[in-house]
């Protein structure tokens, strides 16, 4: 019993692994997007912005992004 339960954690972890393995640079493309994104927004500098992603036990991604802007860029408001 205790032998079936160690195989099935194992199996389990593997597949979380494998749902973790993105694409090269993948990591890095979503960087640059989100990036152009509050670039546009905000003036900040690209070396000041963090991305990751994990998974969770249940399969589930975590998106953590962190950037530091220095001011806010004038945008138009449209009504």
């Amino acid at each position: 019993m205790k032998r079936r339960r160690e195989t099935l954690n194992r199996l389990q972890s593997v597949l979380l692994f494998d749902k973790l393995q993105a694409p090269n640079n993948f990591c890095e493309l979503v960087k640059r997007d989100l990036y152009s994104v509050l670039a546009s927004y905000f003036e900040m500098n690209e070396n000041s912005m963090d991305f990751y992603l994990d998974v969770t036990s249940e399969g589930a991604f975590i998106v953590t992004v962190t950037a530091r802007a220095t001011r806010l860029k004038n945008v138009p408001i449209i009504i």
